[in-house]
């Protein structure tokens, strides 16, 4: 008998959307723990490149009261297998601040741009159907005897062939991805973030900071930048928008 015709669960349009979708979510993230500091895997060593650790201990202070100390040293230090950095460990609030602030001082005023679906333009199915309707009326006009009717079937082809020289002269244009402005700020957006989230951040963007004290004890940043910092950027943002 003849097969069984079933409707389609979905239409070529959304199944095309949804393997953009799929193909956009098949790229690795980096894992970012919440209770992880916030800048782990992003400040390294300006001595030795290697990087550095959040490192805690209790102190006590002078009216008996106990206070956590956090800061940051450079893994050397619990490495046996390596000479010692000489450099000296940093506070934890001040290397964080350090480098956020550096972040941002090239960030700040970039907006924020949300990643939308654009549907793609793809007119082939009815261009068939023109191309098929022209076939069976140039058929049918071989056959048709009386004046009135061929008339009108020169007016339908006439109408399907100036249809189909449109549609030929159209270009298909597949669906996409693309960015459009938000009208907020990293500058604004970083307002209302955890540091947990804005180390995240640096990590998805590919920052990395290299920081060294001076003969003054004074420390210094240098900052690394991917060249494709901001697309990166967005990438991490425009599920946040």
């Amino acid at each position: 008998g003849l097969p069984i015709q079933r409707e389609p669960i979905i239409n070529l349009e959304t199944w095309k959307r949804l393997q953009v979708a799929l193909d956009d979510n098949s790229h690795n993230r980096s894992g970012n723990r919440r209770d992880a500091s916030p800048i782990l895997r992003v400040v390294f060593c300006g001595r030795c490149d290697r990087p550095l650790y959040r490192r805690g201990v209790d102190r006590k202070m002078a009216k008996g009261n106990i206070v956590p100390f956090l800061y940051y040293r450079c893994a050397s230090a619990s490495d046996k297998a390596v000479p010692n950095c000489p450099d000296q460990p940093y506070r934890s609030g001040d290397l964080e601040r350090l480098i956020f602030d550096a972040f941002l001082s090239k960030m700040a005023g970039v907006e924020i741009q949300q990643k939308v679906f654009v549907p793609g333009d793809d007119h082939s199915e009815e261009l068939e159907m023109a191309q098929k309707a022209y076939h069976d009326l140039s058929a049918l006009a071989t056959t048709t005897r009386s004046d009135t009717a061929r008339m009108r079937l020169v007016t339908q082809l006439n109408s399907l062939d100036e249809i189909i020289a449109r549609l030929e002269a159209t270009p298909n244009v597949p669906s996409s991805w693309a960015y459009e402005g938000t009208g907020r700020t990293y500058g604004e957006m970083w307002e209302d973030m955890t540091d947990a989230d804005r180390g995240a951040l640096l990590r998805e963007a590919g920052v990395k900071a290299f920081v060294a004290r001076q003969t003054n004890n004074t420390p210094v940043l240098s900052l690394s930048l991917p060249d494709d910092l901001e697309r990166r950027a967005q990438e991490w943002a425009t599920s946040r928008v």
